[in-house]
């Protein structure tokens, strides 16, 4: 039963990726074809800009994700010294990429390269989170129970 119980939950964090960055990217796409869909992004940058992103706020997710780049390698590096399992190694990598794409994309994209940059930017953020927390699960899941 914990077999199936891990292949589910496997799938679950997976699918949960998708949704958030297919619709940044579909905004994106057709934004260039459908005025609508540009107002509608050029309204909610000013929104986002003014509530989710300011300055002080785009400050701390620049440090969260900047910790997380560090905690991810310090993590990484601890398990392929300790001889760790594979499974979480790979988590671990996976949330070290997630954390150093979103480092990335604050410190080397800017609002007017995209039309739904805080949409991507929110998407990046969601996926790091998921990210994390499948690192917690998996690790939980390594623990031996006495």
């Amino acid at each position: 039963m914990s077999h199936y119980l891990k292949q589910i939950s496997n799938l679950l964090f997976i699918i949960a990726h998708f949704p958030v960055l297919l619709v940044a990217a579909a905004l994106e796409y057709f934004s260039d074809s459908k005025m609508g869909v540009y107002r509608y992004l050029v309204y909610k940058n000013r929104v986002f800009e003014a509530s989710l992103f300011t300055k002080g706020m785009v400050t701390v997710y620049q440090y969260l994700l900047a910790a997380g780049v560090i905690l991810g390698l310090i993590l990484l590096l601890w398990n392929i010294f300790k001889g760790g399992k594979k499974e979480i190694r790979q988590q671990e990598a996976l949330f070290l990429l997630a954390n150093a794409i979103g480092l990335y994309f604050m410190f080397f994209v800017s609002p007017g390269q995209l039309a739904a940059y805080y949409f991507f930017l929110m998407g990046i953020l969601v996926v790091v989170t998921l990210r994390f927390l499948r690192l917690v699960v998996t690790g939980l899941r390594s623990v031996p129970s006495k």
